[in-house]
């Protein structure tokens, strides 16, 4: 496998459906961002915020669109939905829960 493939196969993509029309592609953290996580672990205010920080650079792809009528940044996004008080933390409840933490890689025994 060439390594440019490596993003497309296997960094885990999820995407949350907003209403029938909306969406937003989030992409697993990068390792740097998970250190970062595993130190708010303990508290779930913290640890949502830690999420909403990096949430721009984890949006690859979205329905939406700028005021220009070109596609919206990530940064755009997350300023968008950090509007909401309850549609935010859900989003974010969501993406966590999608992102397979645990064990991906086959495991094979001799």
């Amino acid at each position: 496998m060439k390594l440019c493939d490596f993003e497309n196969n296997f960094i885990f993509k999820t995407t949350i459906n907003l209403d029938d029309e909306n969406f937003i592609i989030l992409k697993e953290p990068e390792l740097k961002d998970i250190s970062k996580l595993s130190k708010a672990e303990e508290d779930e205010t913290k640890m949502i915020q830690m999420f909403g920080e990096i949430l721009p650079s984890c949006i690859i792809d979205s329905s939406f669109e700028n005021e220009n009528g070109e596609k919206a940044s990530g940064k755009e996004i997350s300023e968008m939905l950090k509007k909401s008080g309850s549609m935010f933390p859900e989003i974010i409840g969501t993406w966590i829960k999608s992102i397979p933490f645990h064990q991906r890689l086959k495991n094979t025994q001799k």
